[in-house]
């Protein structure tokens, strides 16, 4: 089994998947996506038992967001959003 390095950045309102080159070190894009509100908090996870690797992110909107990548589709899916409240 081949392991993938991928690299999830944010800024503002961007979120953005990268891959690094494995012969010349530089990174390359791999998706480029602008999101509604301003992320606030993102953390990866991986549900025991399951070889997929998900995105929890949370925004300004008082939204949290469960994204899965997918290859095929060369985009995240939402798998679960929950709105708890904007912030004062």
């Amino acid at each position: 089994m081949k392991v993938v390095l991928l690299i999830i950045l944010y800024v503002g309102s961007i979120l953005e998947l990268i891959r690094p080159d494995e012969k010349t070190g530089s990174l390359h894009t791999v998706y480029q996506q602008e999101v509604f509100g301003l992320i606030r908090k993102i953390a990866p996870f991986r549900l025991t038992g399951l070889n997929i690797d998900y995105v929890v992110v949370g925004s300004d909107s008082g939204r949290i967001t469960i994204l899965e990548f997918k290859p095929e589709k060369e985009k995240f899916e939402v798998v679960h959003q929950e709105t708890f409240g904007k912030t004062g």
